[in-house]
């Protein structure tokens, strides 16, 4: 069970996700309720003394939604750009790699 505390620890993890949205919203960087909450939530959760949780009880359908939208955005119209991305298709492999290792 959720205790008030955590309760606003999760809240306030989402406002700061809104507000990296509403961010990429205004820079008109990609998928802004997306990147734009990972980013700020990804920074803020550097900070040690900001009281904000990570709510596990919806990470696992969160995962979820997160492949639908970024799924639903490919359709056969994309693929005839592969040829022009096939380098940069192809860097995201070792790039994984090296995250994964750092």
């Amino acid at each position: 069970m959720i205790n008030m505390q955590q309760l606003s620890q999760m809240l306030l993890a989402l406002f700061i996700g809104f507000c990296g949205s509403v961010l990429f919203i205004f820079l008109h960087l990609p998928l802004p309720w997306l990147l734009g909450a990972i980013f700020t939530t990804s920074i803020a959760m550097r900070f040690e003394k900001l009281p904000i949780q990570n709510p596990k009880m919806f990470s696992a359908p969160a995962r979820i939604l997160i492949g639908l939208i970024i799924g639903s955005a490919f359709t056969p119209h994309i693929l005839q750009y592969i040829p022009h991305y096939i380098i940069s298709l192809l860097l995201v492999i070792p790039f994984t790699i090296l995250v994964i290792f750092f």
